[in-house]
């Protein structure tokens, strides 16, 4: 009976492979606009881990700055910038943390240097957040004693005392300087309004406090003074914090706005300068200087990048168009499809921009044979099961809000890459539903769901938190879903971060939803602009002995030359490339960079790209375009990536060479 159920389902596997190869037929009919989201029901699962969630419900911020506090008892340290706190077993340790180097690693560390203590065996749960605020819960045996508010670029800690409760604050050297303000060692001070002291001593005191006391902890810079002027900036309460977007013809707006008691200013900070301001306290950070302002909002502006979303077929000469044309035949056979979601959706993605290449140049039978290749694979993976142990399958993690691929990979069950890994299932249901209306309509609810669980930008969808691995302060991404690490969260790869949101914008012209073009137009823009500032360029290191010209991997509390898969300095660059298609023309844009990065590796590899060649010699044909191109045709096929192909790499190459 077993044999039998095995023999009709994989007939009934062939007929709808049939019908997909026969039923596709190139289309341009009229789509209707994409709905506001997707309530698409797919199977259930639970994390079966201790968590401490408070019952909110919002949704835990995975990928967040503080996701480590949803994980255990005493969190990881979580870096606020310029502070960095860690929740402890005894309530909250914080420093201001100290740039040091060496030549491979940047640091700018945890360390507890001031200790604030509310008793023992304490618990902390997230109470609540938004884009640049966390609240946290104290609490012994269930009984909530503080609440504690962490805002992004704010220097104070705001401590809410919940009930009456005794607070010991331990460190070097603790100062009465009278007006309600302790000094605490060098860089660090203590407002506190409505208490009762009850002791102190040269490194401790023992405060009473009440849910009418004012507790302020501030961290100030390297050599400035306490300025009794800057109580009235700390002590006004934020009750929450928003960041919008918007843009006129060349400029990204972004106004940061921090809603406060009596709508009063308050320090807020930002890692760009803003005009027309003048900073009250300036920071030296690991990411470069923190520009604190006494404001209750500020305006960010960048200028627009250009999202390239198609292929110039006309630029390339006939016998480019042969060269392609005949390697583009050989990439399309027999296509390898991992089961997992990383290597699979790199897979998926690879085919669809063959066949956004074949399509470019008008070589229809090329491109039918692809997507021929293509749907019946991605169908898999964007079938909605019953069961949540299905291969090519996705499931809702309910306690951990996260949309998880059957099977997982690199972490991807926690949270960790999801904007690497779906991108690449986007940007391939975003090509195959040009082609193919009945895919589209069968699928789209799908897409929609998979590219909500990490971009949700329904602040009311409770499903998922709010474009979860999108950071509002760093504008920039993080990959780790639980951060339970000493230096904080961190991202490796800035460019699969881009192509996270170049992806979403595919999906966003394909299905014709306007606002989420718009949103994923503005997250594109910020990540290509962290990814030249921080990953790409090193100026803002230039005061450390760091010795490379790029960083492979950002941390909250350190910058890195190293990657977690490869100590080669091939991976520690190519991490920063792939994939090299429509989404990564950006990496054009700064030859002097691109020419810096080519003459480190010609010194520190002498002989020559041993790994990653396809993608070194792409990127190199920016500078030497010739030379990269000669090299490029004598690779094996074995040394072109799972997820590149020579036709991608010959077309870039093309391009690099035209352009001179």
């Amino acid at each position: 009976m077993q044999t039998r159920h095995i023999i009709i389902g994989g007939v009934i596997l062939v007929f709808i492979s049939f019908i997909l190869y026969t039923m596709y037929s190139p289309s341009s009919s009229q789509r209707s606009s994409a709905p506001p989201r997707s309530d698409l029901k797919v199977p259930q699962i639970s994390y079966q881990d201790e968590l401490f969630i408070s019952d909110d419900n919002q949704p835990p911020a995975l990928n967040s700055w503080f996701s480590s506090t949803y994980f255990k008892q005493g969190s990881e340290p979580v870096f606020v910038t310029p502070q960095a706190v860690q929740f402890t077993q005894e309530g909250f340790a914080f420093n201001l943390p100290r740039i040091t180097s060496n030549s491979d690693t940047v640091f700018g560390s945890f360390g507890p240097e001031v200790r604030v203590d509310i008793g023992s065996n304490v618990t902390t749960t997230v109470a609540s957040y938004d884009e640049r605020k966390g609240s946290f819960s104290l609490s012994q045996q269930d009984q909530e004693l503080l609440q504690v508010d962490l805002i992004r670029g704010t220097p104070v800690i705001y401590v809410s005392p919940v009930q009456e409760v005794n607070i010991t604050i331990q460190a070097s050297q603790i100062t009465d300087t009278g007006d309600g303000y302790w000094q605490i060692d060098n860089n660090y001070g203590l407002y506190a309004d409505q208490i009762r002291v009850d002791s102190q001593d040269t490194g401790s005191l023992d405060l009473t406090v009440n849910p009418e006391s004012i507790i302020r902890f501030i961290v100030l810079p390297e050599n400035v003074e306490w300025n009794p002027d800057l109580i009235s900036l700390i002590r006004p309460e934020v009750i929450a914090t928003k960041v919008n977007a918007d843009k006129d013809s060349s400029t990204h707006k972004t106004k940061v706005e921090y809603q406060t008691t009596d709508n009063q200013a308050i320090l807020l900070g930002s890692l760009q300068e803003v005009p027309q301001k003048e900073p009250q306290l300036i920071y030296q950070t690991l990411k470069g200087p923190l520009f604190v302002y006494a404001a209750q909002d500020i305006m960010i502006e960048s200028s627009l990048v250009d999202i390239r979303t198609d292929i110039q077929a006309n630029s390339f000469t006939a016998e480019q168009q042969e060269v392609l044309r005949n390697s583009l035949a050989q990439d399309i056979q027999d296509p390898q499809y991992p089961e997992d979601t990383y290597f699979g959706g790199k897979a998926l993605a690879r085919m669809a921009y063959l066949i956004e290449i074949a399509d470019a140049f008008g070589w229809e039978e090329e491109r039918d044979i692809a997507l021929q290749s293509i749907i019946p694979e991605l169908t898999k993976w964007l079938t909605v099961k019953q069961s949540p142990f299905e291969p090519y399958n996705f499931v809702y993690n309910k306690d951990l809000a996260i949309l998880v691929g059957k099977e997982s990979s690199f972490g991807s069950e926690l949270g960790n890459d999801h904007h690497f890994h779906y991108a690449y299932f986007i940007y391939s249901a975003s090509v195959v539903s040009e082609f193919d209306d009945n895919f589209y309509d069968t699928h789209r609810e799908m897409v929609d769901l998979i590219a909500t669980s990490f971009a949700n930008i329904d602040r009311e969808d409770s499903r998922f938190s709010y474009i979860r691995v999108f950071d509002h302060f760093d504008f920039h991404s993080w990959a780790s879903g639980p951060a339970l690490f000493g230096d904080g969260n961190n991202q490796e790869s800035s460019s699969e971060a881009v192509n996270a949101w170049y992806s979403l914008y595919r999906w966003a012209q394909a299905s014709e939803n306007a606002p989420l073009a718009e949103k994923a137009d503005w997250l594109h823009t910020h990540e290509i602009n962290s990814a030249q500032k921080y990953w790409l360029n090193t100026d803002y290191l230039t005061e450390t002995d760091y010795q490379h010209p790029l960083v492979s991997n950002l941390w909250g509390g350190k910058v890195d030359y190293a990657t977690w898969f490869s100590d080669r300095d091939e991976a520690k660059f190519i991490i920063q490339f792939l994939p090299m298609g429509l989404n990564a023309h950006y990496l054009r844009d700064d030859r002097d960079q691109v020419q810096k990065h080519i003459d480190y590796l010609d010194s520190s590899l002498p002989d020559g790209y041993q790994d990653y060649q396809d993608y070194l010699l792409m990127y190199e044909s920016i500078v030497r375009p010739k030379e990269a191109y000669q090299s490029f045709q004598d690779l094996s096929d074995e040394s072109i990536d799972d997820g590149n192909s020579r036709t991608a790499g010959l077309l870039w190459i093309f391009e690099s060479i035209n352009k001179r």
